[in-house]
């Protein structure tokens, strides 16, 4: 027997019995009685009554004062008090009268595929029957009007199984002999994973064991890790998921032994405390090297409040590289919509403190309780040329500048979205080379917009010597006629870039000809710079 529908938020009803319910079918050529048999979703079984389930079909379970409301739909098994279904996610266990297992599934809302009926109403349905039933990508939403197909064949059988390679994610040592990976997705079990791993500097892999979650892959090494030593791990091509999509291409990570940060290893490098309307605030931490680091147990604080969430725990077991960000936030989802997020796998889902939209203070602490980096943030220290500060981030300049100095923060540059959730700031002064005469430049100044993929823009970089620089972008032709304004009043990063595609404010085509770029600049300090630059539209597209 296996499970193929489940059915946990009946709420709110469009057509089915306002009950939970789940759905066996028969894969054998047997009768098979039910009698006896016990449901779980993880506490003690409940017993289900006399009924027998007859090969190739389909069985309703469900609790006994629904009978009647789900025998219009098919053959109906009871049980006195049926386990509650946890929307979220739930284990389902069939066992015998003895405690053996008859089938079993830990189900995720994440398998509807489709967050508007994961809110309610619909089931989860499997897709085919000669695949495994206990894969996230053989399951998905019903499609049924009513929101399911108790008792008879899925809406959604035959439809397209999920075809994403399973993708590696991360890769962490849990001591000096053992490497646990993660993967996006569950990977098909009876796969010998040995072969498929290597290690740089070279380590002897004994054995890759794949975990009872079917994500992890735990490693067990030759060879002792050494601290402080930045290994890659490579994974093969050929690791399939439990549906049979194969990984085609080589994919690597890093990994190392670690330690738990202490004073001066880890710093606090963006804080978001002033969401968009519906958002979540985030946190951003930085590894500046040379040590690993194992953040689990990390204890946030806002130590200028005494409500609300004072303080948060790490709970992952999560490694920082050297030189690499980490983000905390309630809402991963929430940063990944609202923000472009380069490493979505350094986006870990942990509460944090409350964090005003005002002021506050957000300081980190070892599991020794020592202050590793502690700010006290204002909205001043927001661009006084903002108009609305909802959604823009603080960044820090310089990784080397002390925290608490209110010119070694500003707000994230409006080119990027106003967030670097993961990635290096925008308004990072380390990597820029500050500008030797002009701000802009043009590396080509001939472009031709015909799609043929040579100079098909026109692009103008720019650098910046300190934050709070903004722009405007003109262009004009020889007679000194606007024919495109690319962009008023941008704040700035430390290093960017615009492009004009050769069209006009009207969304015309600009003739062929000469044109020029007028860039003003208007400074930190309240000046205004004007620069000229001349460009060439050679061609457009016929």
């Amino acid at each position: 027997m296996i499970f193929t529908e489940i059915f946990p938020d009946p709420t709110p009803p469009l057509g089915l019995p306002e009950f939970e319910y789940v759905e066996l079918y028969n894969i054998s050529n047997k009768v098979l009685s039910l009698g006896g048999l016990g449901l779980s979703t993880g506490s003690s079984p409940r017993a289900i009554n006399d009924a027998l389930l007859l090969p190739d079909s389909y069985i309703i379970l469900c609790d006994e004062d629904a009978i009647a409301e789900f025998e219009t739909f098919g053959e109906v098994a009871s049980l006195a008090s049926f386990p509650a279904l946890t929307n979220g996610g739930d284990d389902l266990i069939l066992t015998t009268s003895d405690g053996t297992e008859l089938a079993a599934l830990v189900y995720d809302i994440t398998w509807y595929r489709d967050p508007l009926r994961a809110a309610g109403g619909y089931a989860l349905e499997l897709i085919e029957l000669d695949l495994p039933n206990d894969c996230p990508g053989n399951w998905r939403a019903s499609d049924a009007t009513i929101g399911g197909t108790p008792g008879v064949v899925n809406s959604v059988t035959g439809t397209a199984i999920e075809t994403n390679a399973p993708a590696l994610l991360r890769a962490f040592a849990p001591n000096a002999f053992e490497i646990e990976v993660l993967f996006d997705e569950v990977l098909e079990s009876t796969f010998d994973l040995t072969s498929s791993f290597s290690i740089s500097p070279s380590i002897s892999i004994i054995s890759a064991t794949l975990q009872p979650d079917r994500q992890t892959v735990r490693i067990a090494l030759a060879d002792q890790l050494l601290e402080n030593t930045v290994y890659e791990l490579t994974v093969a091509a050929g690791i399939t998921d439990c549906v049979g999509n194969m990984n085609t291409s080589v994919s690597s990570v890093q990994v190392g032994l670690s330690t738990p940060p202490k004073p001066g290893e880890l710093i606090i490098n963006e804080v978001l405390f002033n969401p968009f309307v519906g958002g979540a605030d985030y946190l951003e931490l930085y590894n500046p090297g040379p040590a690993i680091l194992n953040l689990q147990g990390l204890r946030l604080r806002n130590e200028a409040i005494t409500s609300g969430t004072i303080a948060t725990i790490v709970e992952n077991d999560y490694v920082l590289l050297p030189d690499s960000y980490v983000v905390f936030t309630s809402n991963p989802l929430n940063v990944l919509e609202e923000y472009t997020v380069p490493n979505p796998a350094a986006l870990i889902e942990n509460s944090l403190p409350s964090m005003g939209d005002d002021e506050g203070n957000i300081t980190v602490y070892n599991a020794n309780l020592e202050v590793l980096d502690a700010l006290d943030y204002t909205k001043d220290w927001h661009s006084r040329l903002l108009s609305d500060r909802n959604g823009v981030s603080l960044e820090r300049l310089r990784a080397d500048a002390p925290t608490q100095n209110e010119g070694n923060w500003h707000s994230a540059a409006s080119t990027v979205g106003f967030g670097t959730p993961t990635g290096l700031n925008s308004q990072d002064r380390a990597t820029v080379i500050p500008p030797v005469e002009d701000f802009f430049v043009l590396p080509e100044q001939t472009f031709s917009p015909d799609q043929d993929g040579f100079q098909d823009v026109l692009e103008i970089q720019y650098s910046t010597d300190q934050a709070g620089y903004l722009a405007q972008l003109l262009i004009f032709d020889t007679q000194g006629r606007q024919v495109r304004r690319l962009d008023d009043l941008e704040l700035l990063a430390g290093t960017g870039s615009f492009i004009w595609d050769g069209t006009t404010d009207d969304e015309k085509r600009a003739r062929i000809g000469i044109y020029i770029l007028v860039a003003e600049i208007f400074t930190p300090d309240g000046e205004t710079i004007t620069e000229k630059h001349t460009c060439v539209l050679a061609g457009q597209l016929d």
